[in-house]
């Protein structure tokens, strides 16, 4: 999920497909900032009307049949990293960006172990027997 406040949009690509379950996710990350709003306007406490009207000002997309779909149910985080790096460098989140196969072929999953280790301040210098 990203919530672009430039454009006030929120939008979430689920790589494991469409589901009611985004709609959801979607409509309480929007809720989550109208009450946000609320609170961080002294002048509008109370003024529910004006919040909902902000709300309005909002778009909401989900995107999950347009981005890469993961083909097992454990692979969700390392999808969720490889579109957020996309986003980070201004890219789009397409259908074809990745797949699972070039997931598989390029041991992804260990490249981000090692990344996450490598960075980790609590990581010991020395090897374990």
């Amino acid at each position: 999920m990203r919530v672009n406040f430039k454009v006030r949009e929120i939008s979430l690509w689920d790589s494991a497909g469409m589901n009611h379950t985004n709609t959801q996710s979607i409509d309480a990350a929007l809720q989550y900032l109208g009450d946000e709003y609320m609170r961080a306007d002294d002048e509008i406490k109370g003024d529910e009307l004006d919040v909902v009207e902000w709300m309005k000002t909002w778009t909401t997309a989900d995107l999950s049949f347009e981005c890469p779909q993961q083909d097992n149910d454990y692979d969700c985080g390392v999808f969720h990293l490889l579109n957020l790096c996309l986003l980070v460098e201004g890219e789009d989140i397409t259908e074809d960006a990745y797949s699972q196969a070039s997931i598989n072929a390029k041991d992804v999953r260990k490249t981000i172990a090692y990344i996450l280790w490598r960075t980790s301040p609590n990581r010991s210098s020395g090897r374990q027997a």
